[in-house]
């Protein structure tokens, strides 16, 4: 089912964007990884959209302040509605390929930690990389639980 998003542009369930005469357009990616559409008018670019919250606001409706768009899968080019959700900015920054372990040069062991909602823990020491890296994770799906906002 393709929807308008906005003025002259359409976008379908997997994120493809469409111009009004139904043309596919090719995005471009963004310097982070997220796709965009750019907007001109009389060879001057007016507006640039990420296709993730076109794709959002055609299909759910607005986004309402202080919440974002989330992907799922972590994979910023999959602009599918199933993929999306909506999500507090805290619970979007728990996508972050943040390893939460490292290697102390002065003790040589790996040292973990992690931080949430504004508080940092401290996971322990430990002899091997495996070992602090399972610390963490363990911690983080303890701590970092993403409640999906849905608003549409």
């Amino acid at each position: 089912m393709i929807k308008r998003a906005i003025e002259n542009y359409s976008v379908d369930e997997l994120g493809n964007v469409y111009s009004r005469t139904g043309r596919l357009l090719k995005c471009s990616t963004n310097a982070v990884g997220y796709r965009q559409l750019f907007v001109w008018k009389n060879c001057k670019l007016q507006r640039t959209y990420l296709i993730h919250r076109l794709v959002w606001q055609a299909f759910k409706g607005e986004i309402p302040e202080g919440l974002e768009i989330d992907h799922i899968d972590g994979n910023k080019s999959n602009n599918r509605l199933d993929n999306l959700r909506l999500v507090t900015h805290q619970h979007n920054t728990f996508n972050s390929k943040c390893k939460g372990y490292s290697f102390c040069k002065r003790t040589k062991k790996w040292m973990a930690r992690i931080g949430c909602n504004g508080k940092l823990y401290h996971l322990g020491v430990f002899n091997t990389e495996e070992e602090a890296s399972k610390a963490y994770q363990d911690k983080k799906a303890q701590l970092h639980i993403i409640v999906e906002v849905d608003r549409g």
